[in-house]
């Protein structure tokens, strides 16, 4: 369990290529929920990881309210 922690210590390492790759991963998420039409968007996570790609796109979204 350990390695699988610390692996994930560089998601917050300014510059990381796992840090590189979330802010990638999140900007064509929020890209894709804008494109919706207004209203309910669901969006379902398949990724095994902590969730941060998700939560950085919706970050201040108005669809993240609801």
């Amino acid at each position: 369990m350990d390695a699988w922690v610390r692996w994930h210590e560089d998601y917050d390492v300014p510059g990381s290529s796992l840090s590189v790759r979330l802010g990638l991963v999140a900007g064509h998420v929020a890209r894709a929920v804008e494109s919706r039409p207004a209203g309910t968007v669901r969006l379902v996570s398949a990724c095994a990881g902590q969730g941060h790609d998700v939560a950085q796109a919706l970050r201040g979204h108005p669809a993240a309210a609801t």
